[in-house]
Formats: structure tokens, sequence, C-alpha cells
């Protein structure tokens, strides 16, 4: 889990200021050398994705050697499926965080506001969410869900079934239960991935195309 929460920081002092920084900084008023909007926030956001990518890496670089070590040469083969998955929830854990950074002003507020939501916002509306639908429905638009299956990957084998029941009352099998999701399933954790990766990136280079320097 400690990975996750690199993600988490990293995503959010990243790209927090990626385009409100822009504005704090009145950088509208700069009449020469004029730069496209749309070449400036993919240059930006691409530029620190590079860096939070090799930041990542050397995490799981460190945990191979460590593995080797610890483990007289036996490493499984999931620890690169944990990585690869690791790298696509950072993606998309920038993406959202670019988008905030597109329509709030203050780089200090978008930090704030990402790190809690991203950190404690996501569970408590996931936990609300099970407590009223319980396992019929799974919390797929939650960023903290999603980061689950870097973990649950790693486990041989892969959790089934992908969330743990509690009954309100054991005695009665009508009294209801809370659940608390485990993990997404491989396909659609990697499926979500890229599409909050993709739609919030658009969504950050549209408003940030309209939003006046």
């Amino acid at each position: 889990m400690f990975i996750i929460f690199i993600e988490i920081i990293a995503a959010s002092m990243f790209f927090s200021a990626i385009i409100c920084s822009e504005f704090d900084k009145k950088t509208g008023f700069i009449v020469f050398p004029k730069i496209n909007k749309y070449k400036l926030i993919v240059g930006k956001y691409f530029g620190n994705l590079i860096l939070v990518l090799i930041i990542i890496t050397v995490y799981y670089l460190l945990i191979g050697f460590m593995g080797l070590f610890y483990y007289e040469g036996e490493t499984s083969i999931r620890i690169f499926y944990s990585y690869g998955i690791a790298l696509l929830y950072i993606s998309a854990l920038s993406s959202f965080v670019t988008f905030f950074s597109s329509f709030l002003k203050s780089v200090n507020a978008t930090i704030v506001i990402t790190f809690i939501l991203l950190l404690f916002g996501f569970l408590l509306i996931d936990q609300v969410v099970a407590l009223i639908f319980a396992e019929k429905v799974e919390p797929l638009y939650s960023l903290a869900h999603l980061g689950n299956l870097i973990v649950a990957i790693l486990q041989d084998p892969f959790p089934n079934p992908r969330y743990t029941a509690y009954p309100f009352d054991p005695t009665n099998p009508d009294a209801g239960s809370m659940v608390s999701w485990i993990t997404p399933s491989i396909g659609m954790g990697i499926t979500m991935m890229l599409l909050i990766f993709v739609l919030f990136f658009t969504l950050a280079a549209l408003l940030f195309k309209r939003r006046q320097l």
C-alpha cells in the first residue's frame, strides 16, 4: 500500500501547478514568445509524468533487489504486472489532478484539495456506496478502489470473490451486510484507469484552452 501513498503524493505535488501556475504568474501578459496552449499543457504534463515514472521505477527496482537478496534470486513475475499497473495508475492520478489545476486559481489549494480527495474523499464515498448498495455496485469510479489492483495483482491466486461481506446480524441472513471491496478485476481496472486518464486530461486541456490568462 506504500506505493499507492507515494503515487498520491507525487501526483498532488507534481501536477497541481501545471495549469493554475500559469494564472498565478500571469503568463498571459508575456507577449513573446507566444505558445499554443495545447502544446504548453502537453509539454508540462508529460515532462512531469516522466519524472514521477522515474520515481516509481526506482521504487520497484529497490523492491526487486530486496526480493532477490532475501529470497535468494527468486522474484515473481507478478511484480512486473504490479509495476505496469502502478505506471498506469499514476497516469490516471496525474490526469485527475491536472483537471483540478485547470479551474482552480491557487496551486496550494489544488494540492490540498486533490490530496484530501485522493487520500480520504474517495474512501468515504466508497463506504457510503457500499453501505447502501452492498455488493450490487462496485466503485469503479473510485481512484482509491482502482489503486488496490497494484497490490492485489501480486497475490496468487488473485482474490475471488473480490469483496468481503460483513453481515449486520450474523443470525439473520435477511439483515443485510456491509461490503468492503478488495480490488477491481484486472481487465476492468486497466480499462477504467485508461478511461480516467484520457477523460480528465482532455477536459483539462479544453478548460485551459477556454480560460483566459
